[in-house]
């Protein structure tokens, strides 16, 4: 079994910000469309310097999505 995260703060994150503004990016269609946000409001031009400049400010430590994996073999049963 393993687990496997993202842990990290300051310079460190920077690629995982990027990859969660890009999600939100794919999803500003779908929040203008529901009423959630426009997008001038999100700014995704901007958004990963933004979510970076939040991080560095604050000292924050950011802990993505786990992902949880497990694996057995299978003994060759004859029945």
């Amino acid at each position: 079994m393993r687990m496997q995260t993202f842990i990290g703060g300051g310079a460190a994150c920077a690629n995982f910000l990027q990859a969660v503004a890009d999600l939100i990016g794919s999803l500003v269609p779908t929040m203008e469309r529901l009423g959630v946000a426009t997008a001038a409001e999100v700014e995704i031009a901007t958004l990963t310097e933004r979510l970076r400049h939040e991080v560095t400010t604050n000292a924050s430590v950011i802990i993505g999505r786990s992902e949880i994996a497990t694996w057995s073999v299978v003994a060759n049963v004859t029945v």
